[in-house]
């Protein structure tokens, strides 16, 4: 079963193409791994993948979900874990919970009785 279809992904920032007409299908219990050198592409591919940046041209789909029609879904569905802090400075750690929580679609009261419990 196909999991994660890209076809014809293309991402360019300003007139630097950074993705060129990428395709690619990712089965169940496939295992993969992106390397390259620095600037070749691979974080933007990771966060196209997951809702984090737009494709300029072509789709990605999460079990038959477009990242770009239906994020909030998709990030149900998913996890990254980057060796990229993504937690922000200015930000307490309630307020970093609480953004990504939100980012997730929970539910306000419920995210922070949650948080409420973990904190404490």
């Amino acid at each position: 079963m196909i999991i994660i279809s890209i076809r014809h992904l293309s991402k360019t920032f300003g007139n630097h193409a950074v993705l060129r007409d990428i395709n690619l299908d990712i089965k169940t219990g496939d295992f993969l791994t992106i390397f390259g050198p620095n600037g070749a592409g691979k974080t933007t591919l990771v966060k196209i993948m997951s809702t984090l940046v737009s494709p300029t041209s072509g789709t990605v789909l999460v079990h038959d979900l477009d990242v770009k029609k239906s994020p909030l879904e998709v990030r149900r569905l998913i996890g990254v874990i980057s060796h990229e802090t993504y937690l922000y400075q200015d930000l307490t750690a309630k307020e970093n919970l609480l953004f990504f929580g939100r980012m997730y679609g929970m539910h306000r009261d419920k995210l922070e009785a949650r948080i409420h419990e973990l904190v404490e």
